[in-house]
């Protein structure tokens, strides 16, 4: 009672985003034909083994954690389950490797957190969005960061820079969380009608980088989905 108390619920929950077998990275067929958790993601494609889950499994992890870590001041502590499904083989040491969930959150979960807010992915070129981004400062050696700038881009696949930006954020005590409104433009010319391109945010505090983060994102032109 002593930990509950103050109006302070206090559970034990499993927080999970899906299970990748570990020989082929398809969902464990207990979650699809027994639990049915597996169809609030994926709804009838759970049944397609061809269907993306890894990549999807991989951004809605990467998404709850820094959610999490975003709003942490309610939150006393918190542990995934089960990121031994975040690889291949991973009872063999010689054949053992990450699925992509696996990058994603260690992104998510690196001391210094850059974050940002907004969950949409899909734009039109020549716009603009505005959302808030974090930092999350957990820095390993207990440091207050200040000086620190955002720079941002959002590129090709092969690393071409379309557009780019760079805003300072405020200073940053530890275990703590700072944001910034940050408006992104979009490009406004593009490849091809649509696009699958990433964006990339790097802080640096001074000079020293510090963090560092990507999302996958669509931009399409205005006459792609008429």
């Amino acid at each position: 009672d002593v930990y509950s108390q103050f109006n302070r619920p206090l559970i034990s929950q499993e927080s999970s985003t899906g299970f990748a077998d570990n020989d082929a990275g398809y969902l464990t067929n207990y979650f699809v034909y027994g639990d049915y958790t597996a169809e609030s993601w994926l709804g009838h494609y759970v049944y397609d083994p061809s269907a993306p889950f890894l990549d999807l499994n991989a951004t809605i992890t990467q998404q709850w954690i820094e959610k999490i870590r975003r709003r942490r001041s309610k939150i006393a502590g918190w542990l995934l389950f089960s990121n031994c499904n975040w690889f291949r083989h991973v009872t063999d040491a010689m054949r053992i490797e990450p699925y992509p969930t696996y990058h994603k959150a260690r992104y998510a979960l690196q001391p210094v957190l850059v974050s940002l807010e907004s969950p949409d992915r899909h734009f039109v070129s020549g716009g603009r969005f505005v959302t808030d981004v974090y930092v999350v400062n957990d820095d390993a050696r207990y440091r207050d960061l200040d000086r620190l700038v955002l720079e941002w881009s959002i590129q090709t696949p092969e690393g071409s820079k379309l557009t780019q930006g760079q805003e300072r954020m405020p200073r940053a005590i530890y275990y703590a969380q700072v944001k910034r409104h940050i408006e992104f433009s979009l490009p406004e010319r593009l490849p091809f009608a649509r696009n699958n391109l990433a964006l990339k945010l790097k802080v640096r505090s001074g000079t020293e980088p510090i963090s560092e983060n990507e999302y996958a994102i669509v931009v399409t032109d205005p006459q792609w989905y008429k």
